[in-house]
């Protein structure tokens, strides 16, 4: 197995999702007391109260680079379990496996949820092409945010024991090739690809250049380092046309709506406008959006952009009035589509 990308530290709306610190063996701790007596010996305390809080400080030390995250509320800073992902699992090969488990007084608030899909989203944005999660039959309430998640039966589980049914579903994201195939949709030929984090530089000065042939001047620096700034959050999917580069789209998650994508950044070079590039970057973002899960797009535009005209023609309609950018000129206006 090739060695697998480190998943980074992420916030949502609600959460903040960091390494693991040696504080966070009590909370952890906590959690094995908590479990249902149905899990298998070796995940709940042993006769003698093991693992104690040591022990676990001791696991935390030794897995410097564990994927899995501490999750912790924005609003008071407490860490409330763990989510990530986990490499080796039974049954799954080198494909990762989605793991979660937040305590009992968090539950039924939507913070698994949210935390499981930033990490998926993540996952995606990064080209892992499918995630697995094992779950027992009678875990109702994992099973329900593995089905919001757009987790499916796999058909295979894990040897049955006097615990039940463990159920491997699964979820199908990218794939980790650049030739992700043709949009046909485009029948001139153009070409989109899931890209790599090393396409970031190119695709943030094609931003900057976009914006020059429009507005005439701009602050290349500080427009930089916003558009910068939209790659650090989990992505849903981050694509360009190459041969020669000339456009990409950028699609992240909507803070507070899991299944809302939102179209942040979709830009085609000065001079290869015309050439049927950004309905071909638009349709790929509204496609992957809809595989992973989600049940509606958005995107904001500035009133009196031609481009409105494109967004309609894909079922974008005005889902708000014009609203002030901050950076000035002409206001925004909102578009959403169900996918």
């Amino acid at each position: 197995m090739s060695h697998p990308p480190r998943i980074p530290e992420m916030e949502t709306s609600r959460l903040r999702l960091r390494r693991q610190a040696i504080e966070d063996a009590t909370v952890f701790r906590h959690l094995w007391t908590e479990r249902d007596e149905r899990v298998p010996a070796h995940r709940r305390l042993d006769p003698d109260g093991r693992p104690d809080v040591d022990d676990i400080r001791a696991q935390i030390r030794d897995a410097e680079k564990s994927s899995l995250l501490t999750v912790e509320r924005t609003d008071t800073g407490d860490p409330i379990g763990y989510c990530g992902l986990v490499y080796g699992g039974d049954g799954v090969g080198d494909e990762p496996e989605l793991a979660f488990e937040l305590l009992r007084a968090e539950h039924n608030r939507g913070h698994a949820t949210e935390a499981a899909q930033a990490v998926v989203a993540w996952a995606a944005g990064v080209g892992i092409g499918r995630v697995w999660a094992g779950v027992w039959e009678w875990n109702l309430p994992s099973r329900r945010v593995l089905e919001k998640l757009g987790f499916v039966e796999s058909g295979r589980e894990r040897p049955s024991s006097v615990h039940g049914r463990n159920i491997l579903t699964v979820r199908t994201l990218s794939q980790s090739s650049r030739a992700e195939g043709r949009v046909a949709a485009v029948p001139d030929g153009v070409i989109v690809s899931g890209t790599l984090p090393d396409d970031v530089d190119r695709c943030v000065q094609l931003w900057v250049r976009a914006l020059l042939a429009r507005d005439g001047e701009v602050d290349s620096h500080a427009v930089g380092e916003r558009t910068r700034g939209v790659f650090g959050r989990p992505l849903i999917r981050f694509a360009i046309v190459d041969h020669p580069f000339s456009g990409f789209a950028v699609t992240v998650g909507k803070v507070g709506e899991p299944m809302t994508a939102v179209l942040e950044r979709i830009a085609v070079a000065p001079g290869k406008t015309g050439q049927g590039i950004g309905r071909a970057l638009l349709t790929d973002a509204i496609d992957s959006s809809r595989r992973r899960g989600r049940s509606a797009m958005e995107l904001a535009v500035r009133r009196g952009n031609p481009a409105v005209r494109l967004y309609e023609a894909l079922g974008f309609r005005a889902a708000s009035g014009p609203a002030d950018h901050p950076l000035g000129g002409e206001p925004m206006i909102t578009f959403r589509r169900s996918l």
